[in-house]
């Protein structure tokens, strides 16, 4: 139930390389979601480079390398997908260094993983509780209670309590929890990386629940970020796709935490992301050829060339030509099935690229959901930034091997490495197999400093384009919640916003989306639609990428 992070004692020493592992907390795992690793390396013996590695059950392998130099000691982190529909939570870790060797395999250290049926059927929250005070006996009962009579003395990672250190330098670590709550002391042992995470965190969706009676503190320790808004008690603010909400104690009673597990259900950024990119598909349209139809061509082949080339050769008395008439035949038959190959599908990879992007223009924060069909004629590596939680294979176009509930299967990226989809869909040096339709969701809190300028001059409404890519219409909201709108706007250019007399059908997203721009009544807001990708960088430099409308919701 607990898990309190010190220094562990070592469990590995060899050649000079002291060495230990353990999951950062002891919450229980929600499929489909992230769950750090955390790790600590110490060099005693000379300068060298140790890569330390990750080896999940079921194919998933992380690596990280660092230069340490002689009595250097570093903390890191793995970010593991815990993939839907599996009870592979277990993994191996183990590192190899450039002076001191490779750690023997029996000396590997095991990392596991607790999940809990339990807690997948009844939407328990996964909670994390940042400092010392907090009331773990009322949670208990109340996890207990909610879960029914087969959560009784069962409670064990629904929560965790931990210290400042505990909380990763990537908000990657921080996406399958539902909450994080944070006490003010622990608030300001936070180190910069991990109250960065924290706010990546928040914009993507998460709940920070700050525990302090002091209004003025957490206001100056979260900053001029988000939207202020009068909470109950303490101040609440909005930020990004979440929000911040001061307590000025943390819950006591079973009875108290029951109210928040019931607003805390799952884990809202995550699920939220990979809901909101699927309404969002980059329907891919590529050329290929059917196998199929491929299949039938090569064995009316076999079953009519053959014998109709020997009863040829036999009628004119040729008949010793068939030891070199019968390879010549099939070697062009394949030449001529490669040529036709390429010319239907190509010889470059190809992509189709498109998603939606919310845009905190007075933050200069962004969160760009995304999806990218690949079709790859031949082997390449796909890259994503640094920061970003990568899924794969969604979308009915793949067959009946797709499952809504059990098909989704968790990749993420966080050091810009490859995504190896060959085998096992592993993370590392591997690469996308030619000839294979496949899709990636993305998601990425990022800076952004591009914007729509809108402003009423006279009695008019004019849209400035300040958003780096042209936009094929724009829809403009004011507080009074009148609606405005315009056609194509070049970046860079301004023009008149006339009142909106159409139907929201005719931005096809808006009915799915619009109730979003809801979550900020006090903000303008709007909607603009644009053919360019926004926020995408291209992940291998010989993908051709072919964008579909993106659409960005703005919050000025």
């Amino acid at each position: 139930m607990l898990l309190l992070l010190i220094t562990p004692a070592w469990a590995v020493d060899y050649n000079g390389v002291s060495f230990s592992v353990e999951p950062a907390w002891s919450v229980s795992v929600l499929q489909g979601t992230i769950q750090p690793v955390r790790y600590q390396l110490e060099n005693r013996g000379p300068a060298q480079s140790i890569q330390v590695v990750f080896n999940q059950n079921g194919g998933v392998q992380v690596t990280r390398t660092h230069r340490l130099d002689s009595g250097e000691r570093v903390t890191g982190w793995f970010y593991v997908p815990m993939a839907k529909g599996s009870w592979n939570n277990y993994g191996q870790v183990y590192f190899r260094a450039s002076k001191s060797g490779a750690l023997p395999r029996e000396r590997w250290q095991g990392v596991s993983f607790g999940m809990n049926y339990n807690f997948d059927q009844k939407n328990i929250p996964r909670l994390l509780l940042v400092g010392q005070q907090f009331d773990l006996t009322g949670l208990q009962d109340a996890v207990e209670a909610r879960v029914g009579s087969s959560g009784r003395g069962n409670s064990q990672g629904a929560f965790a309590r931990v210290g400042a250190t505990a909380v990763p330098p990537s908000w990657l670590g921080l996406a399958g929890l539902s909450a994080v709550w944070l006490e003010q002391s622990a608030a300001e042992q936070l180190s910069p990386d991990s109250k960065n995470a924290l706010a990546d965190y928040v914009a993507s969706g998460g709940t920070l629940l700050l525990i302090s009676a002091d209004t003025a503190w957490c206001s100056q320790w979260w900053g001029n970020r988000g939207t202020l808004a009068n909470g109950d008690p303490g101040i609440e603010i909005t930020y990004g796709l979440g929000t911040i909400k001061q307590l000025p104690r943390s819950p006591t009673g079973a009875a108290a935490w029951e109210r928040w597990l019931a607003e805390l259900n799952r884990p809202a950024g995550l699920v939220a992301a990979q809901d909101l990119a699927e309404q969002f598909l980059a329907r891919p349209d590529f050329p290929r050829v059917s196998y199929m139809a491929l299949w039938w061509l090569m064995a009316a082949f076999a079953i009519i060339v053959g014998p109709v080339n020997y009863g040829v050769l036999r009628k004119r008395g040729r008949l010793p030509w068939f030891i070199i008439t019968a390879p010549a035949i099939s070697i062009a038959f394949g030449l001529i099935l490669l040529l036709f190959f390429v010319g239907v599908e190509g010889r470059q990879a190809k992509a189709v690229v498109g998603g939606l992007t919310y845009l905190f223009q007075r933050d200069h924060q962004a969160v760009t959901c995304q999806r990218l069909s690949v079709y790859a004629t031949s082997s390449l590596p796909l890259q994503y930034p640094s920061g970003t939680l990568v899924w794969d294979k969604f979308g009915k176009e793949f067959g009946n091997d797709f499952n809504p509930a059990y098909g989704r299967r968790q990749l993420m990226q966080d050091t810009g490495a490859s995504i190896d989809c060959t085998t096992g869909w592993q993370l590392g040096e591997g690469y996308l197999p030619p000839r294979l339709l496949r899709a990636f969701g993305s998601l990425q809190p990022r800076t952004e400093r591009g914007r729509a300028l809108v402003e009423l001059r006279g009695d008019q409404w004019h849209v400035q384009n300040g958003l780096g890519v042209n936009l094929r219409g724009f829809l403009y909201r004011d507080t009074s919640g009148k609606l405005f709108s315009t056609g194509t706007v070049r970046n860079g250019e301004t023009a008149r916003l006339e009142p909106f007399r159409g139907s929201l059908h005719e931005w096809h997203v808006a009915n799915d989306a619009w109730w979003t721009l809801g979550s900020h009544p006090t903000t303008n807001a709007y909607i603009a639609v644009t053919n360019e990708p926004f926020g995408f960088e291209k992940p291998h430099p010989r993908l051709t990428v072919k964008p579909t409308p993106h659409t960005i919701f703005g919050f000025l």
